[in-house]
């Protein structure tokens, strides 16, 4: 029987597929492309879309590739919001990252920023990197470091002087563990308002990822910056309808 999820995910390509009929190119802003783990399970991924196989994430990654050539766009770092560019997140920071994925975009010289919660460098889960390979991941050279939260809490569900607490401590704890600045972050399982980013801003982050759908620019805001959710089982296709913006409309429901 199919599932639930498959279902919307069926119905969602093919509202897809007629939007894209009637786009005559692609739509402007800056394609942040939000990824998990790379062979690693993810906690509560109930659908089991976040956890790509190798193959999966190079097929997609050359998708994106092809896009970026076809259209005249460009690979940057995340945190320069500039239109017709590409920039690939990673959330949570799972080790596969760095031995998986870091030597993939590495040779393809794309730039990649993973954003960790660094209470799971504490544990002896090893799904997660450890300290030594968070400082590890930073010496790629292709390679740059946010947040994600100390101990990957929602910040809309605990108290103010709590969610501070947990963004100061997140960016304290990388910045002694790299010997550098973090000044980004992603907001742990996308929850967020404005009194939340408030926080953000006042601990001392100046950009900050969320989980609404769409395109980046360089007018929005800098602590809401919307991305694209890259799933396993995405076709060649779902990437270049997602690239071309074919799946923004999808923003109404995140």
């Amino acid at each position: 029987m199919q599932s639930v999820f498959s279902t919307k995910r069926s119905f969602a390509r093919t509202i897809s597929s007629a939007s894209r009929l009637f786009q005559k190119a692609p739509l402007s802003g800056q394609r942040i492309l939000a990824y998990h783990s790379i062979g690693n399970s993810v906690d509560g991924d109930v659908n089991n879309i976040y956890s790509l196989s190798r193959s999966q994430f190079v097929e997609q990654i050359e998708s994106v590739q092809r896009f970026a050539d076809e259209h005249g766009f460009s690979f940057v770092p995340f945190g320069t919001p500039i239109d017709k560019t590409i920039s690939i997140t990673f959330d949570d920071g799972y080790s596969d990252v760095l031995s998986v994925a870091a030597p993939i975009l590495s040779k393809r010289k794309i730039p990649f920023h993973i954003f960790i919660s660094p209470q799971k460098a504490e544990t002896n889960d090893q799904r997660y990197l450890s300290k030594p390979e968070i400082k590890e991941i930073f010496s790629v050279d292709t390679a740059t470091v946010g947040a994600h939260g100390y101990s990957h809490t929602s910040l809309t569900s605990i108290s103010s002087e709590l969610a501070s607490i947990e963004l100061a401590r997140s960016k304290s704890v990388l910045e002694d563990i790299l010997s550098s600045p973090v000044d980004s972050m992603s907001y742990p399982y996308g929850h967020t308002n404005e009194h939340t980013t408030q926080i953000v801003q006042q601990v001392g982050f100046t950009y900050a990822a969320c989980s609404k759908w769409g395109f980046a620019s360089e007018n929005c805001d800098p602590l809401m910056q919307s991305r694209i959710d890259m799933w396993a089982g995405d076709t060649q296709r779902d990437v270049q309808l997602k690239l071309y913006g074919a799946w923004n409309w999808f923003h109404r429901f995140t």
